[in-house]
């Protein structure tokens, strides 16, 4: 009998390790991370190429190793939105 696996299930052991530089007001950083790329985030997309995203978890910062457990996540989107401070009042 086939077992088929969750399409949802996150697939912690299917990254690459990149590096990039990112500016910040202190100056530059080097961060290294784990880069998931393409994941599904419905269980039978229409369309893969939309109906997925890629995760990034950072892993060093400067050569230093970086502890994500609690860090805020960050979403990106490549559709031209801006985002905008929301304020209340």
């Amino acid at each position: 009998m086939m077992r088929h696996s969750d399409p949802l299930l996150f697939p912690a052991d299917r990254y690459t390790v990149e590096t990039m530089r990112v500016m910040t007001s202190a100056g530059g950083k080097e961060v290294t991370y784990r880069s998931y790329m393409h994941l599904p985030y419905v269980a039978a997309p229409v369309d893969e190429e939309y109906q997925s995203l890629d995760v990034k978890v950072p892993v060093r910062v400067d050569g230093v190793a970086v502890d994500v457990t609690d860090v805020p996540i960050l979403l990106a989107n490549s559709i031209g939105a801006t985002c905008r401070p929301v304020t209340y009042g």
